[in-house]
């Protein structure tokens, strides 16, 4: 019963209300918007997980074939394929994400230093906007034309560490959100959550 429970002989206790129902509304009216809206963990998910498979399977593949043009057409219709889901995915993630925070009034978060993994979350989501949507069609894909023909085996090493980056920046955000949301330590009350 909100605002108090009932007391053996029937009445109302007066007890305060739970402080922490407010934080339980919030987290359910985030699932109702998740829900409802899309959500951005799954766009998230999905994008940063071609990420993964491009780095971890594909180019590893692609480095151990023999050096030829079908080994850079194999890797080329791959990535093609897999980016253009990546690029819908990160603006499904965006937009659900902004709207999230529109919806809970969280543009607070961006001031308050212990939320500082939403400060990561949208900086490896402009990072990505950045690559995906803006850097790989005007310059990147031609320069990878170039050196892939001048240096095979050193340009698919760099495409690699490049990958291997944005992957681990990805996984050391979404990681931190899931533990600040999760498990981690209610910064607002100062109560652990577990």
């Amino acid at each position: 019963m909100p605002g108090g429970t009932r007391s053996p002989a029937g009445g109302r206790k007066n007890i305060p209300p739970d402080p922490a129902a407010k934080t339980k509304s919030i987290e359910v009216d985030i699932e109702r918007v998740c829900v409802s809206h899309g959500d951005p963990r799954v766009g998230g998910g999905v994008w940063v997980g071609t990420v993964g498979v491009v780095t971890t399977v594909v180019i590893p593949i692609v480095r151990r074939s023999p050096s030829s043009a079908n080994s850079v057409d194999m890797f080329e219709a791959i990535q093609k394929r897999l980016a253009w889901l990546a690029r819908f995915m990160i603006l499904i993630a965006g937009g659900s994400g902004f709207y999230m925070l529109y919806f809970i009034d969280g543009w607070s978060r961006y001031s308050e230093p212990q939320y500082w993994w939403s400060h990561l979350m949208t900086f490896v989501w402009a990072l990505f906007m950045f690559v995906f949507l803006v850097a790989e069609p005007v310059f990147l894909h031609r320069l990878f034309a170039k050196y892939v023909q001048i240096k095979l085996a050193k340009t698919f090493v760099f495409v690699q560490v490049l990958h291997l980056f944005k992957l681990t920046l990805s996984l050391v955000a979404v990681g931190a959100a899931v533990a600040n949301n999760n498990i981690g330590f209610r910064a607002d009350t100062g109560e652990d959550r577990r």
